[in-house]
């Protein structure tokens, strides 16, 4: 009975601790998101660039017929298939 009793109190004292650390864990990162976000002004975001431009730049001119061709492929093939 002594051995049940003694590993129900290192269970609840462990679990204890678990919940004492992620609490504290959780505290500290809210509170440094709010100083740090008096500072944001310092360290501004780009602005994500558009994909649509990306694309239209990265893609040179020779494969601009790739992607009509392979719609029709693929229409084609369903079509076939019904």
């Amino acid at each position: 009975m002594q051995a049940l009793y003694v590993g129900l109190l290192l269970t609840v004292l462990g679990m204890g601790a678990v919940f004492a650390f992620l609490a504290l864990m959780v505290w500290s990162v809210e509170l440094s998101a709010k100083v740090l976000a008096r500072f944001a002004y310092l360290m501004p975001e780009k602005e994500a660039p558009r994909r649509k431009q990306e694309a239209r730049k990265a893609a040179p001119a020779g494969q601009a017929a790739v992607v009509p061709a392979i719609v029709a492929a693929v229409h084609r093939h369903i079509s076939e298939k019904s």
